[in-house]
């Protein structure tokens, strides 16, 4: 019997073939598809602020002299921070403590330019100096700008506005009680002087009560700049006026509360 040998050999040249043009072709994708470029961005904080002008204007509102003081400027890179302080002179017999003032304006609008506004009011007779400068986030500062203050004595308060808001307010409410008491005990006569005996103690109970919440709550304001050792005048009345609050001290409010100083109404726009 005659055998036949069969040639079992596998031909493995065709795969390595294959994987060498697979990779050959990749290598050519590759090659041929250009780099991606890695943008370059501007970094911000190059330049500091720059302070254009300023003006000052004064004004006489209830009773206080205000200073306004309209701070025009632009930053290059767009990210102006805050208005940073140092007082350079002070008749007072504290050291005042500004805080910084964020910038809220866009940075589209620094560019172009942003109107600061510095206010402050005179509550008592002082003269006072201090020096602004714009800081970003990178840390540059601006030149300074000098802010003046010069009060010689507090403003006669117009009381003419209060009295005409809190009669107008009161006339109407006494005339609709009077017209209840009336129609409650016309039929009554001998309840008539009890109940409205009854109806004065509880009205001068409710600003009993009143006085004593303000002297709380208004005495517990005045604990921080008494212990710093800040002059501080603690008023309060049992009133209820919406133009003439209780206060802890006699500066008017706008804004934050300042102990050191009114509180100022600074707005960037």
């Amino acid at each position: 019997m005659k055998t036949q040998t069969v040639d079992t050999h596998r031909n493995t040249r065709k795969p390595r073939s294959l994987a060498f043009f697979c990779l050959l072709a990749l290598l050519l994708a590759a090659c041929s598809s250009p780099a991606p470029e890695l943008a370059v961005q501007p970094q911000a904080g190059g330049h500091p602020p720059v302070i254009l002008r300023m003006v000052k204007r004064e004004q006489v509102s209830d009773g206080y002299l205000w200073f306004n003081h309209d701070v025009y400027f632009l930053d290059p890179d767009g990210d102006a921070a805050a208005m940073t302080y140092v007082i350079t002179s002070s008749s007072l017999t504290y050291t005042p403590d500004f805080k910084d003032t964020p910038i809220e304006a866009s940075a589209e609008q620094q560019r172009v330019e942003v109107l600061f506004t510095e206010t402050i009011a005179c509550w008592q007779k002082m003269e006072l100096a201090y020096e602004g400068r714009i800081r970003d986030r990178a840390g540059n500062l601006s030149e300074p700008v000098l802010f003046t203050i010069s009060c010689t004595a507090p403003q006669p308060l117009d009381t003419r506005p209060l009295l005409i808001s809190g009669l107008s307010t009161a006339l109407p409410i006494g005339l609709v009680l009077l017209l209840g008491f009336w129609l409650l005990f016309r039929k009554r006569l001998a309840e008539r002087l009890p109940a409205l005996r009854s109806m004065i103690l509880i009205f001068f109970l409710f600003m009993l009560l009143r006085l004593l919440q303000l002297v709380i709550h208004e005495g517990g304001h005045s604990l921080y700049p008494l212990v710093r050792g800040v002059p501080i005048t603690l008023y309060v009345h049992p009133f209820f006026l919406g133009g003439l609050p209780g206060r802890s001290s006699s500066v008017p409010t706008s804004g934050r509360i300042s102990w050191a100083l009114p509180p100022p109404s600074r707005l960037a726009c």
